[in-house]
């Protein structure tokens, strides 16, 4: 995603011929330095600079939150190669005057800090146009946060499953939990969740693959994978009682969920005040009518109520909450 698909669009014939091929039968793996640190944000200029040599470029600094580059073979590097410029280079990692530390965040991913100390490149090695980094970091990012959205909606969707067959088999007072009204409620309000993060993923991937202007659906789509992701997690952990916070046992506190509820402090940090006000109005209105008190019939494998209700996409103040 972050390598392969800017060197698809923006790498030169002999860039594209080298590599990708290689990633195509796996043995080799592309990634993005794109992070200085701060939000985990690609920064509009970067403080990693590209100097001008006789043969190419020597880059200085350091970049942060680096995905997978313990495993890749090459990693695009956007470097500061003019007065608010910068440029997109292809980096051999396995370079003498390149130190990599390896890191792992919250969710067990696998992220490295990446220190260039004078590593030389060429015009060979340069994606996009010279002083032409700005757009190429804008596209990739944008694609990123795409795919992020699409990782959230999966985690969502397990967490559900969990969630449905555990309050299907769990019993009190001889009875399956999930046909407690307070339960049903709340796993309703998680499917409809998990279904509002899927759709807008769906629409900002769909209007990026068309070409099409995708900020404001980008924006929605990280809205709900933060606003909307939280709260189908915290359901799920919920409605698992204790076995959602004891790490060992099988439940909602292992890598899936945990994922999406330990990362949703970054989708925040990622969708601006502005950003996540324009997704509210634009979801404000509408209102998503359930089958049942719980999550419809033959989804997720759990069963639904008799009755209908309506849902208010956004009104989560005034949803049933378990007594904590």
């Amino acid at each position: 995603m972050l390598g392969a698909l800017p060197i698809a669009h923006f790498g030169t014939d002999s860039q594209q011929a080298e590599l990708l091929a290689k990633v195509i039968d796996g043995s080799l793996v592309l990634t993005a330095a794109l992070s200085e640190g701060g939000t985990g944000l690609p920064p509009e200029v970067p403080v990693t600079t590209a100097t001008r040599t006789a043969d190419g470029w020597t880059i200085d600094g350091t970049k942060r939150l680096v995905p997978a580059a313990h495993l890749a073979g090459r990693i695009l590097v956007p470097a500061r190669t003019g007065d608010g410029t910068s440029t997109v280079f292809l980096v051999d990692p396995a370079d003498p005057q390149i130190t990599s530390t390896f890191n792992r965040s919250v969710n067990s991913e696998p992220l490295c800090s990446i220190t260039f100390d004078g590593v030389a490149v060429t015009a060979a090695d340069v994606v996009g146009e010279v002083d032409g980094g700005a757009e190429v970091v804008a596209w990739i990012a944008d694609r990123g946060v795409a795919a992020w959205c699409a990782v959230q909606a999966g985690v969502c969707e397990a967490a559900l499953r969990l969630t449905a067959t555990y309050t299907s088999e769990r019993k009190q007072f001889d009875t399956p939990i999930a046909t407690f009204q307070a339960v049903a409620h709340r796993a309703a309000d998680a499917y409809i969740d998990t279904e509002a993060v899927r759709l807008t993923a769906y629409q900002a991937a769909w209007r990026l693959a068309e070409g099409r202007p995708a900020a404001e659906e980008l924006a929605i789509a990280k809205f709900w994978a933060a606003e909307g992701a939280q709260r189908v997690v915290h359901a799920a952990q919920h409605l698992h009682g204790g076995i959602g916070v004891d790490l060992g046992l099988p439940g909602p506190s292992h890598v899936p969920v945990g994922e999406a509820r330990r990362a949703q402090p970054r989708w925040r940090n990622g969708a601006p005040a502005a950003a996540r006000r324009t997704a509210g109005r634009r979801v404000a209105p509408r209102r998503v009518r359930s089958r049942g008190h719980h999550v419809p019939p033959g989804v997720y494998g759990a069963a639904a109520g008799d009755r209908g209700t309506t849902h208010n996409l956004t009104d989560h103040q005034n949803r049933p909450r378990l007594p904590r």
